[in-house]
């Protein structure tokens, strides 16, 4: 339980901090990616460079 507690923590945070700087699909792309790190495919490591919204 504890896992998941710092896990809803970290994910809190980083979105906190990117909020106006990435949007939530970006977001939840990089979650996912990180997520499935034991065995990413080359493309999806390709994204795991997220790109700020510069509007």
């Amino acid at each position: 339980m504890l896992i998941s507690l710092q896990r809803a923590d970290y994910i809190r945070k980083f979105q906190t901090l990117s909020e106006g700087i990435l949007s939530e699909g970006k977001q939840e792309r990089f979650f996912s990616l990180v997520q499935n790190l034991p065995n990413p495919s080359a493309a999806q490591l390709a994204d795991i460079n997220a790109e700020m919204d510069l509007a």
